[in-house]
């Protein structure tokens, strides 16, 4: 299945949360050129090695879920295991890090306990193409599932209403009088969102496994 991808991506800070084990993420989005990356042959066989996200949770079924929060600042992020080339800037007020549509951001998360976390990300997409925000969600350098490589978040988007018709309602009419549709226009605001299936297979927000300890959660720009 063809996925699209492009953005450019803010992180303003990275939190595992525990409401039903939740783990959550705060970031800002902006998007790029629209440049695709090559595919290597390294992601080509992790994606055929990748279990699909029914097999992970069958597999994990006896851990547990978290029962504490972790919070994690975006601005704390690994420098010797990130890639992009990123900045700290401040978007609404709120201070960031920016990172550009290509390599990977990076951070070390101490877990008090081996337990499943579902990710909750607080971003910023800014204004630019209209395609989602996607990344791939990584573990310790490894993607839990196949679903994983496919994360994605959408932009914010309003209507933009025109001037009063003949009949005193804000829409544009056609040559038979018939109303039409507004345009729309990208209207970044920092938002909350949780990891969950694109494709809707699985209703509920995905749980990754994390293990007791230090791990290595990152997230990588595929275009």
């Amino acid at each position: 299945m063809k996925r699209t991808r492009s953005l450019r991506f803010l992180a303003l800070f990275l939190a595992m949360l525990t409401v039903i084990s939740t783990l959550c993420t705060g970031v800002a989005f902006a998007e790029d050129d629209g440049s695709v990356s090559d595919t290597t042959i390294s992601d080509v066989k992790e994606l055929l090695n990748a279990i699909s996200y029914g097999e992970y949770i069958k597999r994990n079924k006896d851990v547990a879920r978290a029962t504490e929060s972790i919070l994690v600042n975006g601005l704390d992020y690994d420098s010797e295991n990130t890639t992009a080339e990123v900045e700290e800037r401040e978007y609404e007020g709120v201070n960031s890090v920016y990172v550009p549509n290509t390599g990977t951001i990076a951070w070390k998360v101490n877990v008090p306990a081996t337990a499943k976390y579902s990710v909750k990300i607080k971003c910023y997409t800014v204004e630019a193409k209209s395609v989602a925000v996607q990344r791939i969600f990584r573990i310790n350098g490894k993607v839990p599932f196949a679903e994983a490589r496919y994360l994605s978040i959408t932009k914010v988007w309003n209507n933009v209403y025109e001037d009063l018709n003949d009949a005193g309602r804000p829409f544009k009419t056609d040559i038979d009088n018939n109303e039409l549709r507004p345009s729309m226009v990208q209207a970044p605001e920092w938002r909350e969102y949780e990891f969950r299936d694109i494709d809707g297979f699985y209703p509920e927000s995905f749980e990754f496994v994390l293990e007791a300890g230090e791990n290595l959660i990152s997230l990588e720009s595929v275009s």
